[in-house]
């Protein structure tokens, strides 16, 4: 994994991105912090890198809303309590969307 800075990144991003003959991982970062992730990819694996990173996206929203229910103690909640948010929620839509 090699970290580039954007602002290396901006003044040559061939460099960047091709300063070794092995392709690999690249951390764009921003005042020293990571803000970006570049992989390598061609036209054989494109489609598959995007439905991978779609996925990576997906289960990191997953775990950011789990470890946010931790947080607020809503992991505690039984069933029953789930069923009545869920069912108040559906009756304050429905009185929303009425014409």
């Amino acid at each position: 994994m090699k970290m580039v800075t954007v602002r290396e990144f901006r003044a040559n991003p061939g460099r960047s991105l091709n300063s070794g003959k092995k392709a690999e991982d690249v951390v764009l970062t921003n005042n020293g912090k990571p803000v970006a992730l570049l992989w390598p990819v061609n036209e054989e694996n494109l489609e598959e890198s995007l439905k991978m990173a779609r996925r990576i996206r997906a289960e990191r929203a997953i775990h950011q809303m789990q470890m946010n229910s931790v947080r607020r103690g809503l992991d505690k909640m039984t069933l029953d309590e789930i069923n009545a948010e869920i069912a108040q929620a559906r009756k304050e839509a429905a009185k929303r969307n009425k014409p």
